[in-house]
């Protein structure tokens, strides 16, 4: 009937469409390729044909039970089974094409370069399958598509010259990389595992539940890659008809090799925090600690490295947010959300075992961010549920907290670009500082505010908090009157002045209405938050001033 509307299940649909892919292709290479083989490469081929086979039915077929299980077993997520399996079935593609390189016969070196190229960039693809880089990568799909274009032109020319007994492994393997292509680049971008476009827009078709279809893609992306295996060894087995003992326990020491290298660096969170410049113990809410971070900033962004420690149960599902705040007007002036990277250090204990992740996050500058202004580095933790976004309490710790939920890394002062400046300032101190100038005026009343534009420039960094005085001497009675801040303002404390820097500031004074009339000599200097000592200061010709007290002078009061 017109307007009828046909359900169908999205499950059943996935689970239909990954046997007949899974049925079709062992069927045909059992028939086609696998036989061709050497012995000695058989069992390598086989064994990741099974390893993927269980991997995909675990994903489909498999209820989880909690979150731990389901991320376990998630075909799309990063530093779990599935992406272990992933990455060193590629790292085998890659030692199969350097072995095949080393043993091949061939007359023309381009063959060897080609293989040897092969065998790179499946290594770097088996690094990106466990750590999930190209989410980094702007517009990766784009660069990926002329890599594997490239690669696929070069297979081609490479089958070409190759002799006749060896063109269908080259097809085979034109075959894998195609499939592997349509997988992660075609139907990974298809609004297909959208689920607002699956359910609602199939027109008489629906399905319930919905048509997610990563599960298909990344069967895609398996199955391509093992092709691509099953050529490479094809390709070995040409070369090498009669393996020898120790080739076939290379070939099949590439995946264990490959396991032991991903272990290693699994530990690298852990080392990494032993040597983290900021050491930190922080008590969050949700059982997450803070364990150490590291801050770096840079023209363009802010990158933040975050050292939690936490039970597997408690980090899935967490997110952090990096804050660039005023330190004058409390403002956050530019931010990043990102969830948490599932980066940790020990692989694949149980959920309830403690494990370090780092955490990798890249606040970008935005243009519009005030220069020469002191700014927060404040991190927030979150956690998603039921749709919102909920902040995790502070419960303890050694960082400085702006409230209950935020804490901070550590502060910053982008530079703004330096305004022309005397080679020589009106007054030199001993810590790299100079006081460009500083304008009074000729009269004032007494109540009233006093203006005055000073002008610093810094030849080094300063690191230290320092103040800037300002001493008013009446000539008849030698009364004094004083008043101090910093020589910039709180926009801009000296511990984050920079090599380069120059800047302007303009004074407000308030004078006491009760200030005696007369003239007074004005001095001003330095002195260290921490111990209130002086800096000495000298002169534009280099004599020292006494008292480390420089004249710069006289105001009338009325």
């Amino acid at each position: 009937m017109p307007g009828t509307e046909l359900v169908a299940s999205g499950y059943a649909a996935i689970v239909i469409l990954l046997v007949l892919l899974y049925a079709v292709t062992v069927t045909a290479s059992h028939r086609f390729l696998l036989w061709r083989l050497s012995p000695g490469a058989k069992p390598l081929a086989t064994l990741f044909m099974l390893a993927q086979a269980l991997v995909i039915a675990m994903a489909t077929v498999y209820q989880p039970t909690s979150a731990y299980e389901e991320w376990l077993w998630h075909v799309d997520r990063e530093f779990n089974i599935p992406s272990v399996v992933a990455s060193a079935q590629l790292a085998a593609c890659a030692g199969a094409a350097l072995l095949t390189a080393l043993f091949t016969s061939a007359k023309s070196i381009l063959g060897r370069i080609h293989l040897v190229l092969l065998s790179g960039a499946f290594l770097l693809w088996a690094g990106d399958e466990y750590l999930m880089i190209h989410e980094y990568i702007l517009n990766w799909h784009l660069h990926y598509a002329r890599v594997g274009a490239f690669i696929a032109v070069a297979t081609a020319v490479a089958a070409v010259r190759a002799p006749r007994r060896s063109w269908h492994w080259y097809l085979c393997l034109l075959t894998g990389l195609a499939l592997t292509a349509i997988g992660a680049i075609i139907v990974e971008r298809l609004p297909l595992n959208e689920p607002s476009h699956l359910c609602e827009e199939m027109g008489l078709l629906r399905f319930d539940p919905c048509l997610l279809t990563y599960r298909f893609e990344e069967a895609l992306e398996y199955i391509g890659v093992w092709l691509a295996l099953v050529a490479l060894l094809g390709l070995l087995s040409t070369a090498a008809p009669r393996l020898g003992r120790r080739l076939r326990a290379a070939l099949l020491m590439l995946p264990a090799l490959w396991l032991c290298l991903l272990l290693v660096y699994a530990l690298f969170p852990r080392l990494e925090l032993l040597t983290a410049r900021g050491q930190a113990s922080v008590e969050f809410a949700s059982g997450i600690h803070l364990a150490g971070y590291q801050s770096d900033t840079s023209e363009r962004a802010t990158r933040v490295k975050l050292y939690a420690l936490a039970r597997r149960l408690d980090y899935l599902g967490l997110g952090f947010s990096i804050h660039l705040v005023d330190q004058v007007s409390g403002e956050s002036l530019a931010s990043y959300d990102k969830r948490a990277d599932q980066r940790h250090s020990i692989s694949f204990l149980s959920p309830e075992a403690p494990h370090i992740y780092r955490t990798i996050i890249d606040l970008r500058h935005p243009s519009e961010i005030p220069r020469n202004r002191a700014l927060w580095v404040v991190l927030t933790l979150w956690r998603e549920i039921d749709g919102e976004f909920v902040s995790q309490a502070v419960l303890s710790g050694d960082l400085q907290a702006l409230d209950e939920a935020q804490v901070v890394l550590g502060e910053l002062a982008l530079p703004a670009e330096p305004f022309p400046a005397p080679s020589t300032p009106l007054i030199q101190f001993d810590n790299c500082l100079g006081l460009l100038g500083m304008a009074l005026p000729e009269r004032v009343l007494a109540g009233a505010v006093l203006s005055i534009p000073v002008a610093w420039r810094s030849i080094c960094e300063s690191n230290i908090d320092y103040v800037q005085f300002l001493h008013l001497q009446h000539r008849e009675s030698g009364a004094w009157w004083v008043y101090d801040q910093q020589p910039l303002g709180p926009r801009l404390p000296t511990r984050l002045w920079y090599a380069g820097l120059t800047d302007s500031e303009t004074w407000r004074v308030p004078l006491p209405a009760d200030l005696a009339p007369g003239h007074y000599q004005v001095h001003t200097g330095l002195y260290r938050v921490s111990d209130q000592e002086r800096v000495p200061a000298r002169d534009a010709a280099g004599n020292p001033y006494q008292d480390a007290r420089a004249p710069i002078g006289v105001l009338i009061v009325d």
